[in-house]
């Protein structure tokens, strides 16, 4: 029987799953963040990595001591605002990430700021607004002359921790394999592989080699280590607090 596997198809998830792409035993379905923790959730799936957010909000279980995680610098968290920082009422958040709004939403909770789910073009900002930009968007406006933070960098520092973007999750306590095993295999036979995976990233996105080189052996890490497991936890403490988002029309 084939090992059911969700996973994330953003490219900076690519090194979790590549190393399970042509195994024959492994049914693997990529699919947006959003929908993998329902996969889990609908018993369609043994395994899935999973945004950090639906993780944490939806009480599953660690498969593995395995994400993707940053220490900062990761080039694609930025949030873009016209003035000083000091000047930001409202933020408006990319749909695209809820693990990301919620971080942003964290580091800025003891401002009095408004936060709106959805994109704005960044030419039309007001001079109190922000706009939060996440993966392939936010890497290819890196050199914007645009003032920016880079979300994963002021997380660091705010908080301690490293990040924790998502994680490889499952539901039942016992499977029928060793998933973390299984799932160790897999992430070494693809750190083996980089050129192969910049290559293939690069024709998706239209990104430079030089950029996709230092987004996936710079900026992000995949094994948990001695940071992963204390963030992780960190991030079970304080999103599950965060107040309901109020979308402001």
């Amino acid at each position: 029987m084939k090992i059911r596997v969700a996973a994330i198809s953003f490219i900076n998830d690519t090194p979790l799953w590549w190393g399970m792409k042509d195994d024959p035993n492994v049914d693997l379905r990529l699919m947006v963040p959003s929908e993998t923790a329902g996969c889990l959730l609908d018993g369609s799936a043994d395994i899935a990595v999973v945004p950090t957010f639906m993780a944490v909000t939806n009480d599953l279980l660690t498969a593995a001591p395995i994400g993707v995680l940053s220490k900062g610098d990761v080039r694609s968290i930025l949030l873009f605002y016209p003035r000083g920082t000091d000047n930001i009422r409202k933020i408006f958040l990319d749909p695209a990430s809820r693990t990301s709004q919620a971080m942003t939403r964290h580091l800025f909770s003891n401002r009095n700021i408004a936060f709106e789910t959805g994109r704005k073009d960044l030419k039309s900002l007001a001079p109190d607004e922000a706009q939060l930009l996440i993966g392939d968007d936010a890497l290819k406006l890196y050199d914007h002359p645009m003032p920016k933070l880079d979300i994963a960098t002021m997380w660091k520092v705010k908080t301690g921790h490293c990040c924790v973007f998502a994680l490889w999750a499952k539901k039942k306590e016992k499977l029928d394999f060793d998933e973390a095993d299984f799932l160790e295999s897999s992430l070494s036979r693809c750190l083996d592989k980089f050129d192969e995976i910049i290559k293939w990233a690069g024709s998706k996105t239209g990104l430079k080699e030089p950029t996709l080189r230092h987004y996936f052996e710079k900026s992000l890490f995949y094994r948990f280590g001695e940071e992963g497991g204390p963030a992780l936890d960190f991030c079970r403490e304080v999103f599950p607090s965060l107040p309901e988002l109020k979308i402001d029309n």
